[in-house]
């Protein structure tokens, strides 16, 4: 079964969830140990939750409207 998604829009899903897993880590490890910056941390991660699939998708997004055909954005990731 062939998947929908390219190769750079899996990639770059992983890419995004693996950030956001290591800040909300991040701000949790923090407020276990009561630390000044715990607020700081957990409003950058939920900040992130929003802010990173919006550049992912527009990443995507402008990547297809400059690519020349629509098999260029996978060629790249074949090697």
């Amino acid at each position: 079964m062939k998947s929908k998604y390219t190769k750079k829009q899996r990639v770059l899903a992983i890419l995004g969830i693996i950030l956001l897993v290591g800040l909300y880590l991040a701000a949790l490890i923090a407020s276990f140990f009561n630390s000044p910056t715990a607020q700081g941390f957990l409003c950058s991660a939920l900040f992130c939750t929003f802010f990173i699939p919006i550049v992912i998708y527009l990443l995507q997004f402008f990547a297809k409207k400059n690519s020349s055909s629509p098999d260029d954005d996978d060629k790249s990731f074949r090697k």
